[in-house]
């Protein structure tokens, strides 16, 4: 199994590229799906124990996902969770994912690098998406903070600044 692991800024079309490789790869019957970081969020309820910011490596159960990457590698299927943007919360339900019906497993999030050689995985190509500009930046994420989250542009500015 191939793991790509693509990391950026919040907003700088990070899930938009994994998602057009994923396409790529499956059109050329090399099956692919992708995994959001966002999908590690810890529950709301512990959102004290990383002070609300959900920009940092703390608001996310790193080691979780680092054990479902390396239980896929291991041929092992894996119980996801998903992450509801809309209730800032993670679903009671969970997405299984079998490695026998996937050759490439692509990770996206803002924070993938952060201790990701704990994950120990052998086949893995790391991509870093960036961006010169900030202000496309920012109306990225105030576009899709509207329609994913309900989110005022100033709320997601706001945001943004801490």
């Amino acid at each position: 199994m191939k793991f790509i692991v693509i990391a950026g800024a919040s907003g700088c079309g990070k899930t938009t590229i994994a998602y057009e490789v994923a396409e790529l790869y499956n059109d050329q019957d090399q099956p692919a799906i992708v995994v959001s970081m966002d999908d590690y969020y810890r529950r709301r309820n512990e959102a004290h124990l990383f002070g609300y910011n959900y920009d940092t490596h703390q608001a996310f159960e790193v080691q979780m996902l680092h054990e479902h990457l390396k239980a896929l590698e291991n041929g092992n299927s894996v119980n996801k969770p998903i992450y509801s943007k809309k209730t800032g919360d993670r679903l009671e339900v969970t997405e299984t994912i079998n490695p026998e019906n996937y050759q490439i497993v692509i990770v996206e999030g803002i924070l993938t690098f952060h201790d990701i050689k704990q994950a120990n995985l052998n086949n893995m190509v790391k991509v870093l998406i960036q961006t010169d500009s900030y202000n496309e930046i920012l109306a990225r994420r105030c576009s899709r903070d509207m329609k994913d989250m309900d989110c005022e542009p100033k709320e997601t500015k706001k945001r943004g600044e801490a």
